[in-house]
């Protein structure tokens, strides 16, 4: 019989929980939270099975400052100057929300690596898919926390950093896919086994070992019922590509253009 805990009264009445309060990893002088999001994404892209963490800084000064390099790390599209991020403000004033509230209470922090905790978790999120870093980097946290996410969902999650320094993220070869901007970033991660996910615009030349986000492409209906962005899938060789799109769309095409090395 499974006894009432206080993770199980914290479920009841919360869908948000905060699974790490401490140093980033990627900025150690900045403490940073990260958030697990339990109910089921609005988001028709990824599908409604999708569970999803965030990465946010415990203190900030602006809304938008919630994207420091404390936990979206030397990302160039979450800098001002280029502004193109997907994050939008309405998902920032939720992140917002979150971080207030942590502060203001005290909030049952569930521990990943207690074996009650873990297992009535992992019956909860039973069926459910993740994605690592719907707002930051996954990099930013300790990498043990990662590891412990990608067991709580059977390894069926998808994660994307923009962390380019080899040195930071050796170690997550099968827990995220590198986000690129050109050939030159792609070639050199794959160089180290890594998977990427590079934005290309239309008519613009693949390389041999990338295909197109089989979303985008009409092939399937979303993120759930393909998968191939898993990095710890290792029957999967395919680096994907994704097209710019949304609101953001010729902003995102003339930076991308800024970039080439031609």
């Amino acid at each position: 019989m499974i006894q009432a805990t206080p993770l199980i009264s914290t479920l009841k009445t919360e869908s948000t929980l905060c699974i790490y309060d401490g140093k980033s990893k990627l900025d150690s002088k900045k403490d940073i939270l990260s958030f697990l999001y339990l109910k089921p994404t609005r988001n028709s892209k990824l599908g409604s099975r999708f569970n999803y963490t965030v990465y946010a800084p415990s203190k900030y000064d602006t809304l938008h400052s919630i994207q420091s390099p404390a936990v979206c790390g030397d990302c160039t599209l979450a800098k001002p100057e280029t502004g193109n991020c997907y994050v939008t403000f309405n998902h920032l004033n939720t992140i917002s929300k979150w971080v207030d509230n942590h502060k203001e209470t005290i909030n049952y922090k569930p521990d990943l690596f207690s074996s009650d905790d873990f297992s009535y978790l992992k019956m909860y999120v039973n069926g459910s898919y993740l994605r690592l870093g719907s707002q930051g980097d996954p990099v930013s946290i300790p990498i043990d926390i990662t590891l412990k996410l990608a067991e709580l969902y059977d390894y069926k999650f998808t994660s994307y950093t923009h962390v380019h320094s080899l040195e930071k993220i050796l170690g997550y070869e099968k827990l995220t896919l590198v986000s690129c901007e050109t050939v030159e970033q792609a070639k050199y991660f794959q160089n180290y086994n890594f998977r990427t996910a590079r934005i290309v615009p239309e008519g613009e030349k693949l390389l041999p070992s990338e295909i197109v986000c089989p979303e985008q492409e009409g092939k399937t209906l979303n993120c759930s019922m393909c998968m191939l962005c898993n990095p710890s899938n290792e029957n999967i060789k395919k680096n994907i590509v994704f097209r710019p799109h949304g609101t953001k769309k010729n902003k995102l095409i003339k930076y991308l253009k800024s970039q080439e090395k031609i």
